[in-house]
C-alpha cells in the first residue's frame, strides 16, 4: 500500500509540474511587437504607436493591445487612422493571430510619452459613431475592439 500511494504522489506531483509548466509557456511565447510599432507609426494619421500583448483569463488567450497617436483626434481622423492602419494590422502575424485587437488613440505626439501608461490619460473616447462608421461592433468608450476578421475587412476595403 505505501508503494502505490507514493507513486500516486509522484504522478500528482508529476501532473502539477507539467499543467504549471504549460499554463506559463503561452505567457512566454509573447511576439516581439517592436517592428510593428515601427509600422504602424508610419501609416497616414499617426504619428506614432505603442503595441503590446495581454492575456486576459488565461495565458492562451491572446490580445494585441494597439495605441495610436493620431494627428487629428476628430472623429473622421480616428475613422481614417483605423482603416490607414488596418492593412499594416492584418498583416502582421501577431495581430492576425490573436484573438482580439484592442485599438486606442492619443491625441498628441508619440515623442511627448515615455512609456505607455502616461499617455492614457489623453485617450480619446470611442463613440458608437465610429464604430459603426468602420463597421465593427462597439466595445467600450476608450478602446475599439476589434477581431483578426474585422482587420481583414477593413484593408480589404482600402
Amino acid at each position: 500500500m505505501p508503494r502505490r500511494r507514493r507513486a500516486l504522489t509522484a504522478l500528482a506531483v508529476a501532473l502539477t509540474l507539467c499543467t504549471g509548466g504549460l499554463a506559463l509557456t503561452g505567457c512566454a511565447a509573447d511576439p516581439d511587437t517592436a517592428g510593428l510599432e515601427a509600422e504602424l507609426g508610419a501609416v497616414d494619421g499617426v504619428n506614432g504607436a505603442f503595441v503590446w500583448t495581454t492575456h486576459p483569463n488565461a495565458p492562451w488567450v491572446t490580445h494585441v493591445q494597439v495605441m495610436l497617436f493620431l494627428d487629428d483626434p476628430s472623429e473622421t481622423g480616428v475613422v481614417d487612422a483605423v482603416r490607414a492602419a488596418a492593412p499594416v494590422l492584418a498583416a502582421d502575424d501577431a495581430a492576425a493571430s490573436a484573438d482580439a485587437v484592442g485599438l486606442t488613440f492619443v491625441d498628441g505626439q508619440r515623442a511627448d510619452y515615455s512609456v505607455r501608461g502616461e499617455a492614457t490619460r489623453d485617450v480619446i473616447a470611442v463613440t458608437p459613431d465610429i464604430a459603426r462608421e468602420l463597421g465593427v461592433a462597439e466595445t467600450g468608450k476608450r478602446q475599439l475592439q476589434v477581431s483578426p476578421a474585422d482587420l481583414r475587412a477593413l484593408a480589404a476595403a482600402e
